[in-house]
């Protein structure tokens, strides 16, 4: 292997440090050039790790092709080595990508949803239902919560609490505290009975 911060010579050459995909050492007769030229078979496609001299390991795709009349006794052999740092870094990017369009299809799923809610929600003026695309009418509660996802809790306000149940909000004369719920006169005048 030649070029930026390799190490010339065969692949026998103990310099070379090459490891399996795994990380393992890959000794000189394991590497595809050797493997071809002893069996006379291609390699193609064998990943290996190569350390270069300044430390760092370089990952390569190994093809190896047997050159010649298959009888031959001195079997040549073609190597190709192709540097996989840039499809490594290629498929980091596709990752990537898939999973911003997942947020973006994700994001815009949620934003339709809100814009059902910024239109016009057809509401019963006397009993406050929501009619629903389908023509349905849904309490208010069930049609925001299916569209927004926003869960109810329920309490009464003051003013409908005076208005639907005025026996909690009547007051004696003398400015007693309002009866209890069950009717009851609240303990201060029980004390003063």
């Amino acid at each position: 292997m030649s070029g930026r911060g390799s190490v010339s010579g065969t692949s026998l050459d103990p310099r070379w440090q090459s490891v399996h995909e795994d990380g393992s050492p890959c000794p000189g007769e394991e590497h595809p050039a050797v493997i071809t030229r002893t069996t006379g078979r291609p390699v193609s496609g064998t990943l290996m790790g190569v350390r270069r001299a300044d430390g760092t390991t370089a990952w390569v795709l190994v093809n190896a092709q047997p050159l010649g009349a298959p009888g031959e006794a001195r079997r040549r052999v073609v190597v190709s080595f192709a540097d996989v740092a840039l499809r490594e870094a290629t498929e980091q990017l596709r990752a990537a990508f898939a999973v911003n369009e997942r947020l973006v299809s994700e994001l815009r799923e949620a934003l339709k949803r809100v814009r059902t809610l910024s239109g016009l929600v057809p509401i019963c003026a006397h009993c406050k239902k929501i009619r629903s695309d389908t023509g349905y009418w849904e309490r208010i509660e069930r049609y925001i919560t299916e569209h927004t996802g926003a869960q109810f809790t329920h309490g009464i306000c003051p003013d409908c609490a005076e208005q639907h149940f005025p026996e909690l909000f009547e007051r004696s004369a003398s400015g007693s505290e309002p009866p209890g719920p069950s009717g009851e006169a609240p303990e201060t005048e029980k004390r003063k009975g």
